[in-house]
């Protein structure tokens, strides 16, 4: 998995809770790429990345070991950043 990705909420960049099933990832996925992709921006430099984001955000989230990797990184940065405070 890509450091890039660690930095960035994958659930909230394609609108869904933690608990989505991947039934809804998918759908939320096909929503946003329709409306983000870099074909229906050209005027658009970040369409780009932002599709390629969304990308990504796809194939960890419907992929079970990477998706449970994801949420343990995840809860282990909530968990310190907790602490912290």
């Amino acid at each position: 998995m890509a450091k890039d990705l660690l930095k960035m909420d994958l659930y909230g960049l394609l609108g869904v809770e933690n608990t989505a099933t991947t039934k809804e990832i998918k759908k939320a996925y096909r929503q946003k790429a329709l409306t983000c992709h870099p074909d229906k921006n050209p005027d658009n430099p970040k369409a780009v990345e932002l599709f390629h984001q969304l990308s990504q955000a796809l194939e960890v989230l419907t992929d079970a070991a990477a998706r449970a990797a994801y949420d343990k990184i995840c809860a282990a940065k909530k968990g310190a950043n907790q602490q912290n405070t």
